[in-house]
């Protein structure tokens, strides 16, 4: 009697390799570091040379210029005060050393002499206390110029020119370039597998490969009702292809590495409700192999594979259950049953991708 006519079927390679499992979790790029750069002294904006999305370089580039008419009028009133209270001082000297002179020939009481030497002191006093305002106005008039704190780009404008601005008064936001920061929330089951300075990969999905950041900072406590802690892993900008508020995947890595079996993720059937392979076994004198379902247990994706081992169940096999090698149907198993002759055809498609992922 004939038998059943062959299936054509597409097929990949079961493989075998040594990875460690992953889990994937969705985040945000952030600044390493923001900051609304605010002016240090009053007065009318009369340069604000910067726009949005310029690139700004620690103390060289200007972001605002304040009139430092005042600044430089208070400047010139606190030198007056110092030349008046030295002129003032110096006389003052003069006759004390003079009643000194007139109380030891007792022509002047010990009363005056006390009296003039308080009003020495009192000079000096006011004397120091000139320069401390002077020294205070010399800096207002250095810092009319407002410089970027640090390397960036400016994110916002928060001024106009001609507006008066205050001391405190933001003018101009900018975030750091050069670096950046994946924030990620960690589950509190994995944030014990993440140290600082560990190497974690990092998806950017703009971007053809991933990328490797260290881990920053791990947040020692966590004040949400999903017990997530937030950690901070520093990239590379790219000269500024990363940008804030990028989304990110970041692989964190679970357990220790060990050596799986890899199908690929078109060769799981799931329609019998337990993942099944079928597996085509050569077959003594006959030229075609045969199909033969294969339970396995998914352990984690990875890549476009799937690490697997047998699982009990399915019928009896002429051979190791599943091993490195073993040729396995991607396409075309919905049409299949145990036994069945198979023609089989290399799917150029089938996944060769080792990379650990959840996805």
């Amino acid at each position: 009697m004939q038998g059943p006519p062959p299936a054509e079927v597409l097929v990949g390679t079961v493989t075998r390799a040594e990875l460690q499992r992953v889990q994937e979790l969705t985040g945000r790029l952030r600044e390493v570091k923001r900051a609304r750069v605010s002016a240090e002294v009053e007065g009318k904006i009369v340069e604000l040379p910067v726009s949005t999305g310029d690139k700004v370089i620690a103390g060289e580039t200007l972001l605002a210029r304040i009139d430092g008419i005042w600044a430089e009028l208070d400047l010139q009133a606190a030198e007056a005060s110092i030349e008046s209270i030295e002129v003032s001082l110096e006389r003052a000297r003069r006759d004390l050393e003079q009643l000194e002179q007139l109380r030891k020939t007792r022509s002047a009481v010990e009363k005056e002499v006390e009296d003039q030497r308080s009003s020495v002191k009192s000079l000096e006093a006011q004397l120091n206390a000139a320069k401390a305002v002077r020294d205070r106005t010399r800096q207002s008039v250095s810092r009319v110029n407002v410089y970027a704190p640090f390397d960036g780009r400016v994110t916002a404008k928060l001024a106009e020119i001609g507006e008066w601005a205050t001391v405190g008064a933001d003018i101009v936001e900018i975030v750091s370039s050069g670096q950046v920061d994946a924030r990620i929330d960690v589950p509190e089951q994995l944030v014990g597998y993440l140290t600082a300075g560990q190497r974690i990969e990092v998806v950017v999905d703009t971007l053809e490969q991933p990328l490797i950041g260290l881990v920053d900072s791990i947040a020692p406590d966590t004040s949400n009702a999903a017990r997530t802690y937030p950690v901070e892993i520093r990239l590379d900008d790219l000269d500024g292809r990363l940008l804030v508020g990028m989304s990110v995947v970041a692989r964190i890595p679970i357990g220790e590495p060990s050596e799986v079996l890899l199908v690929p993720r078109d060769a799981v059937q799931f329609g019998t409700g337990t993942p099944t392979v079928w597996v085509a076994f050569p077959q003594e004198g006959q030229p075609m192999p045969m199909a033969m379902p294969v339970v396995v247990q998914i352990l984690y994706p990875t890549g476009d594979r799937y690490a697997v081992r047998p699982a009990p169940g399915g019928p009896p096999m002429p051979g190791p259950l599943l091993d490195e090698g073993y040729t396995v149907v991607t396409q075309g198993a919905e049409w299949l049953f145990p036994t069945r002759p198979l023609i089989t055809i290399p799917d150029e498609t089938a996944g060769t991708s080792t990379t650990p992922n959840n996805g």
